[in-house]
């Protein structure tokens, strides 16, 4: 083999210049490693998993081929550092076309020519990996080259016919592999002495490999960010569908919820009406009642209740009718909440010709005139149906407090109701109060 005496300071020098070439290749493609680590993991893409693969491969190639495994891992070992090389060469070239078979999707895409080279060149490589061992070394790196340029041209033919389709990442993708070509080719002219040796020449395999890894990373993002596009203008398609879907369900459900609120609100209001004279009903009275008892005892208000009872009711019903007596029933409630002005104040009915009115916030004299005002629109009113005409007196008990017990809302009501009573014995058409 050749042989070239140097001085030791040129011997330093050029150890110098490998450690710096060896530095910036091993650190390119420790960050290219880590990486497409990362997005690998964020991925979970298996084509991605075949080119860090493939990267791995390549670096493990290079540190051999450097001699760095021979210093720092296996210095006791120098013909362990052959086999490593030799199993690597076809072992890298095999990750580089499962990666590129996987990458170009040739099993949907290529044609029956682009499959037959594909598959010819897995088994080779396939092959070559698993006799790398048991031949020479000298065999085993020249079938590699041999193996090599076929793959790196079979990879070029790919990207050129995938350009030539109008995919974007194809450029990329057959640079990458053209200047790996390129780099490869003059690495062998200068190992071969066909060219004048240069530092480049003689890093030719790495220097290629490291445009081809760092273009084809930028190749497979590009083609990863190309089917991303693809999925989001298929999603926004199928977003827009789903959209205009849901604005159609979602306004059908309007119109449903609407009807069923329309009918809520209607079976709510007839839950505490009074079917006859449209007042509230009794069990309404009872629970807005409670409440505003215990208001008044919170803030020690006084409340009134005046309950109404129309005078020989069942007498005016036997001699005119059940039908007279509903409108007389009728014209009571008009003539209660004509007399009743606040918001706050409420009149329902109680029960049969029996009215009762709650007043909030309001003392004995003011509860005494509203019902006198009841009573004078009774006795001024004539309710006639056909040949039917009568007239209608209401006897009222009154009674105001502020609560001193929270819990005796009972005693209120029933002091009323006491007071009606005695307003009807002491002869009807009367206010009665507590004396």
């Amino acid at each position: 083999m050749p042989l070239d005496i140097i001085t030791y300071p040129k011997a330093a020098d050029d150890e110098r210049a490998m450690y710096l070439w060896g530095g910036a290749y091993f650190g390119i493609m420790a960050i290219m490693l880590i990486y497409n680590t990362f997005i690998w993991l964020a991925m979970r893409d298996f084509t991605y998993f075949l080119y860090l693969l493939y990267l791995t491969a390549a670096g493990a190639l290079q540190f051999a081929l450097f001699g760095f495994g021979f210093k720092y891992l296996w210095p006791d070992n120098p013909g362990f550092n052959n086999e490593v090389i030799i199993f690597l060469t076809p072992f890298m070239q095999l990750t580089a076309v499962i990666f590129v078979l996987k990458f170009v999707d040739i099993e949907n895409t290529g044609t029956k020519l682009d499959k037959a080279i594909g598959v010819t060149l897995f088994i080779l490589v396939t092959l070559l990996t698993i006799v790398s061992l048991s031949l020479p070394y000298a065999t085993v790196l020249t079938l590699g080259h041999i193996i090599g340029l076929s793959a790196v041209t079979a990879g070029i033919y790919i990207g050129i016919k995938g350009w030539m389709r109008g995919v974007k990442a194809a450029r990329i993708f057959t640079i990458a592999w053209l200047a790996n070509l390129i780099f490869i080719a003059w690495y062998l002219f200068d190992i071969t002495g066909m060219v004048n040796a240069t530092v480049i020449g003689g890093q030719g395999i790495a220097i290629g490999s490291i445009v081809e890894l760092a273009l084809l990373s930028i190749a497979f993002a590009d083609k990863i960010n190309q089917e991303k596009e693809l999925r989001i203008s298929t999603q926004q398609e199928l977003l827009e569908v789903q959209l205009d879907t849901n604005i159609k369900l979602d306004n059908k459900v309007r119109e449903r919820t609407q009807e069923l609120e329309a009918v809520n609100e209607q079976l709510a209001r007839l839950s505490i009406t009074d079917p006859l004279t449209s007042l509230y009903n009794r069990r309404h009275f009872d629970k807005v009642y409670i409440d505003n008892y215990y208001e008044a005892f919170r803030y020690k208000k006084s409340i009134a209740i005046l309950m109404i009872d129309i005078d020989h009711f069942k007498r005016l019903n036997d001699l005119n009718g059940h039908a007279f007596g509903d409108l007389c029933l009728i014209k009571a409630a008009q003539l209660i909440r004509g007399n009743i002005h606040r918001p706050t104040d409420l009149v329902a009915r109680y029960g049969g010709e029996e009215f009762i009115v709650m007043l909030p916030d309001t003392v004995i004299t003011d509860a005494l005139n509203i019902a006198e005002s009841i009573r004078k629109a009774f006795v001024s009113t004539i309710v006639s149906e056909g040949r039917h005409s009568e007239a209608m007196t209401v006897s009222i008990g009154v009674h105001a407090e502020i609560p001193i017990d929270r819990e005796n809302w009972e005693k209120l009501l029933k002091d009323a109701d006491d007071l009606l009573y005695q307003a009807k014995n002491n002869g009807r058409n009367q206010v009665a109060i507590a004396s």
